[in-house]
């Protein structure tokens, strides 16, 4: 086969044409998407995934959010985006409906004391990479602003340890950044 090395989409893309006149393009994949794609396959395999949508109004939110955030950053120093309002919102539910922050180990319920939400972060090679703030329940909006910010900045530039990435126990991810109105994400083990 005929082969030929082209950019589609920001990956490097081989094309090969065979003789009987097919083709296609191959994205050979990095160590990061082969771990991906195992873990969320493994995932797939091991636990339930049941999806439910609830629609809220958060237009508070965001006229709060556009009157504030240039004082907030002004004052403290960090961009306020809705990540760490929403990372709040969910942290506190959490710690109301503990039964939301299980998981399942054989036939045992496992119910996490801790809040650890990992918040899904998009890079720039189109990788997704779920890390951790740990204990999010017990940081008010600044602070979990400044994690949030934190993660997200040393994500984007590979700067995260092993440890940014362990003992998540609820994990949020915003498909609307892609212009979708809903998701169903895979659960991110354990």
């Amino acid at each position: 086969p005929a082969e030929k090395m082209s950019a589609s989409n920001g990956f490097m893309v081989q094309e090969k044409k065979f003789a009987h006149g097919s083709n296609y393009d191959i994205i050979e994949m990095d160590r990061m998407r082969k771990m991906t794609a195992e873990n969320m396959t493994y995932s797939k395999h091991i636990s339930p995934h049941v999806t439910s949508f609830v629609e809220a109004d958060v237009t508070n939110i965001v006229i709060w959010r556009n009157k504030n955030k240039t004082a907030f950053e002004n004052q403290y120093g960090e961009k306020l985006t809705f990540t760490p309002i929403f990372v709040m919102a969910i942290a506190k539910a959490l710690r109301e409906m503990p039964m939301m922050n299980i998981s399942v180990e054989g036939d045992k319920i496992l119910i996490k004391k801790d809040i650890n939400v990992g918040v899904a972060v998009a890079m720039p090679d189109d990788n997704l990479i779920v890390p951790v703030i740990r204990n999010a329940d017990r940081f008010n909006l600044i602070g979990l602003t400044a994690a949030v910010n934190d993660l997200a900045h040393r994500a984007r530039n590979r700067k995260l340890k092993p440890d940014d990435l362990d003992g998540g126990t609820y994990t949020i991810s915003n498909v609307g950044t892609f212009g979708n109105v809903l998701g169903t994400p895979i659960i991110m083990q354990p």
